[in-house]
């Protein structure tokens, strides 16, 4: 950057004429312009998506972490219009929180799968039955379709805490799209476990709210890693959000031949979703070995700190169920599988 300026300073104040033949120097100078002219163009086109859904962020180095104000009104305009909007370039978590969800992400899946399994709830794990439904349903995690687990993590580090809990950029496009404060409500990890419905390979669509209190609610989405664009990723019906004029698409139904075609949301470590509750989904087959596990915050208009998710209904705890063999020196879960050996 500072040769660049400090090349077109030189240029600009000696008034170097383009035409040929010419000295040395004035070669170099023209040079050097030509390359930072490249680089420009270069940086341009990597910042460049024409996909109308996809907004590019970019902040400066000390601001990393963060979305621009630009950024925040585009994705906001670009929710409204879509019903969904896809960020790229600089991510709103460093690497750091990332890796440090990650971690917090797979020791709380091993913790809850050792105590499912030391209390014989064998039927009801999905990732032991990734081909049904098996209405696990705790105060730990909820399982809602066939594979899948919603984990909620909201007391666990870093989820707990600053950058992740109430991030002030992702609470302003909430408000900037509902025209009113936001809280955020809940946050964890989104699971898609190997062999999820891919016997049926169908696309489980829904809508996670409808007209209410739950259309006033947004979804952010990020993964803490890469995974392989099969790992189980989100389809999108573009407009189909309240408003949209795929309202009347219906929900359990894939999109109409014609509507607009579905949107393939795959993300890239870092990268971020945000989805309007009432815009229709589909959470898709995970043919990989993979675990895909995805950070998820959910935040309402007209909220309060400490108000609950409409998905997070009263459920009983898991500590509630009567192990069947006693945790400590001895047990351990066998990964994988439905037993806990213990001696």
């Amino acid at each position: 950057t500072i040769l660049c300026q400090s090349t077109s300073t030189v240029l600009l104040s000696r008034s170097i004429s383009l035409s040929f033949p010419t000295n040395s120097r004035h070669m170099l100078l023209l040079v050097a312009l030509c390359w930072c002219l490249l680089q420009g163009a270069t940086t341009d086109l990597a910042d460049a998506d024409d996909r109308p859904y996809v907004v590019v962020n970019r902040v400066a180095k000390s601001k990393r972490g963060r979305l621009n104000r630009q950024a925040i009104y585009e994705v906001a305009q670009t929710i409204l219009d879509f019903g969904f909007a896809i960020v790229t370039g600089d991510p709103v978590y460093s690497d750091e929180v990332l890796s440090q969800a990650q971690r917090t992400m797979d020791a709380r899946l091993s913790e809850l799968k050792y105590q499912a399994a030391l209390r014989g709830l064998h039927d009801q794990a999905p990732w032991l039955h990734p081909l049904k439904t098996t209405n696990f349903i705790y105060q730990e995690a909820y399982s809602y379709s066939p594979g899948r687990l919603d984990q909620p993590l909201t007391n666990y580090t870093p989820f707990n805490e600053a950058p992740m809990q109430a991030h002030p950029d992702l609470l302003a496009v909430c408000q900037a799209v509902f025209g009113r404060a936001c809280a955020e409500l809940a946050s964890g990890a989104l699971w898609n476990f190997p062999g999820s419905d891919v016997v049926a390979d169908r696309i489980f669509w829904h809508r996670d709210g409808y007209r209410g209190g739950a259309s006033a609610q947004l979804l952010h989405i990020t993964p803490p890693r890469d995974y392989p664009a099969r790992a189980g990723h989100m389809w999108i019906h573009p407009y189909s959000h309240e408003f949209g004029k795929h309202w009347g698409s219906p929900s359990t139904q894939p999109p109409q031949d014609d509507e607009a075609p579905p949107i393939h949301a795959v993300l890239k470590k870092g990268e971020s979703l945000f989805l309007i509750y009432t815009t229709k989904h589909g959470v898709t087959p995970n043919p990989t070995a993979f675990d895909r596990g995805l950070i998820y915050n959910v935040y309402r208009a007209g909220a309060k700190p400490g108000d609950v998710d409409m998905n997070h209904a009263p459920s009983p705890s898991i500590a509630s169920v009567r192990a069947k063999a006693q945790k400590g020196s001895g047990c351990k879960l066998i990964i994988r599988s439905p037993e806990v050996q213990c001696g």
